[in-house]
């Protein structure tokens, strides 16, 4: 049985997880700093929800890259991640949400 080398693969995922943590962040600080002219002061909701948003996803991704790294490097398969990708998505369409009531409203 020959044992797995996990190589640069849990480096690069995690890489890309930081992107996207700071992406959306970038993103959902963006379109608040736009709103504070329609909403005012509510604006810093939806700011910091984006500022907790991307930590968490920031130190999750962490943790499930260096769990992955372990299972590679034990030779076991590390699992697909997919509740990972299905909060990022589901907090990505959040914010699509939150812009489009923004744009329809006016503000």
């Amino acid at each position: 049985m020959t044992t797995a080398r996990p190589g640069l693969q849990p480096e690069r995922t995690a890489l890309a997880w930081r992107r996207t943590s700071l992406g959306l962040g970038v993103v959902g600080l963006g379109a608040s700093r736009l709103a504070a002219e329609g909403i005012g002061v509510w604006a810093l909701v939806p700011a910091l929800a984006c500022v907790a948003a991307c930590g968490i996803l920031w130190i999750v991704a962490g943790r499930r890259t260096t769990r992955a790294a372990d299972a590679m490097a034990q030779g076991v398969s590390p699992g697909s991640g997919a509740g990972l990708l299905l909060a990022t998505a589901a907090f990505t369409c959040i914010l699509g949400v939150g812009g489009l009531v923004l744009v329809v409203s006016g503000g």
